[in-house]
């Protein structure tokens, strides 16, 4: 029986390797020859532990001949079993990883301009969630500054021979508690996308030269053959699974925000805030992803994250020191373009720099005017020398009035003006929150659950040691 099973595995890696020829032909030799040379550098711990199962094998062998004790025959023959089996595995290892991996390119990224391995891939597309993060931060930090400059503010208009003060304090406050709120959802949706760029890191180059050789040795001995199964299958399953489920990424957000589901904002200065999405149609539509996943090979920004010392990290902290305009520059050859979000005095609509303008020259004339009217109580008789001049007698006369006027007029500007920042500052943070919540935690959550189910079918289909799922995520 295990003889049998035995030639099958070895027919199953003769097509392995014929289908990973035809892949390759297919695909850059170069990216997939360095993807299997860099697993088969870190499985040289792997194949020492092999040769140590098998001189246990030969040891236990000899044994048993010597002491004539068949358990000992028996436990030799398992050893040497094994071990021939785990050699069967981690050889074809580099072969299973690259057909797998090539499939999901076909699958996930068809039509796209793939280029480097899949862990480039999925590292670029959570760099490109880093700087999704940051831009957000930005913008929100500008919106913040406006808000609290224009309308968490305290007003004095003169009535008569009296001020009247309007306090915007409390409109402002709930514009506020957004930004907040929004802060705290960037904050948070940094940490976990910052978690994943460290999982993915160590499963690269940290999980196979630790969890194979120990897996190999503990399949040596019948007592810890099943611990050395789950070992082997976490190792194995998560460096299979895990760049994998970030090119399923890319297609869901890429079907996401695509033209059959959702109208594409237009590369103009009329963003559509209304999407429901927030700005996540300018970050991951077909042009930007295929940008992304060719490794940002057009991206000035990307390219930066990615050549970072601290694999990008710290990427969303170093981006706040540019300007508005830097990221611009940075990002236009993404395919994003920025100038469509109406952050600066020269984004806004006409009718808001307007607004702005006329409100501002009402406040300016409307404190010369006060000023003036002072001149009347200080000096009574300059004021009447003044007022008896052509022209400014009726000026003089309903000085207080036109103050009044004018401050009023103000405020009704400023006030247009505030709530054309809070329906902005509203359609942006809520479709913030629902693209950061796709981001951060439903997507998460999905790759997760998949990692997970692959390691529990990889270690009982393919080396015959059933687990839970529960045992699974907390052994992870």
């Amino acid at each position: 029986m295990k003889a049998k099973i035995a030639v099958c595995a070895s027919l199953f890696l003769f097509l392995l390797i014929a289908s990973a020829n035809a892949a390759i032909n297919q695909q850059s030799i170069n990216d997939n020859a360095a993807a299997m040379q860099n697993i088969l550098g870190q499985s040289g711990a792997a194949y020492i532990a092999i040769l140590i199962s098998l001189l246990i094998a030969a040891v236990l062998y000899m044994g048993s001949s010597v002491f004539s004790d068949s358990r000992m025959l028996a436990i030799s023959k398992d050893t040497f079993y094994q071990a021939l089996m785990s050699l069967l595995l981690i050889a074809s290892f580099p072969v299973i990883y690259v057909v797998v991996t090539q499939l999901c390119v076909e699958l996930f990224l068809g039509g796209m301009p793939v280029s480097g391995d899949v862990y480039d891939i999925g590292k670029m597309f959570l760099l490109w969630n880093q700087i999704y993060y940051g831009v957000h931060l930005l913008i929100i930090t500008i919106l913040y500054g406006g808000i609290s400059g224009i309308i968490n503010q305290q007003y004095t208009i003169p009535v008569a021979s009296a001020l009247v003060n309007i306090n915007l304090t409390a409109f402002a406050k709930p514009m506020l508690f957004a930004m907040n709120m929004g802060i705290t959802l960037i904050t948070t949706s940094l940490f976990v996308n910052t978690f994943q760029l460290m999982f993915l890191d160590i499963v690269h180059t940290n999980l196979l030269p630790i969890f194979l050789p120990l897996g190999v040795l503990l399949r040596a001995f019948p007592g810890t053959l099943n611990a050395g199964n789950v070992l082997l299958a976490i190792a194995i399953g998560s460096y299979i699974i895990v760049p994998a489920v970030y090119m399923f990424d890319i297609y869901l957000v890429r079907e996401l925000v695509s033209d059959k589901n959702l109208n594409p904002p237009p590369n103009t200065n009329a963003p559509d805030f209304k999407n429901g999405l927030g700005l996540m149609p300018f970050f991951y539509n077909q042009q930007t992803l295929s940008t992304i996943v060719s490794a940002g090979a057009n991206c000035p920004l990307a390219k930066k994250f990615l050549n970072m010392g601290t694999n990008g990290y710290a990427g969303p902290y170093e981006v706040l020191a540019m300007s508005y305009n830097d990221y611009n520059n940075s990002l236009a050859g993404c395919g994003v373009f920025l100038d469509a979000i109406p952050t600066q005095l020269s984004k806004l609509p006409t009718w808001a720099v307007v607004a702005l303008g006329t409100a501002t020259a009402a406040s300016a004339a409307s404190s010369i005017i006060t000023a003036a009217t002072t001149l009347r109580d200080v000096s009574p008789t300059i004021w009447a020398r003044l007022c008896a001049k052509k022209g400014l007698g009726t000026a003089c006369k309903f000085a207080s009035q036109f103050a009044f006027g004018l401050s009023a007029f103000s405020a009704l500007s400023m006030g247009a003006l505030a709530i054309f920042l809070f329906v902005m500052a509203f359609d942006l943070i809520s479709g913030t929150a629902v693209s950061f919540i796709i981001l951060a935690v439903i997507i998460p959550f999905i790759n997760f659950t998949i990692v997970v189910i692959f390691i529990r079918d990889f270690s009982q289909y393919v080396l015959g040691t059933p687990i839970s799922l529960g045992h699974l995520v907390r052994l992870i």
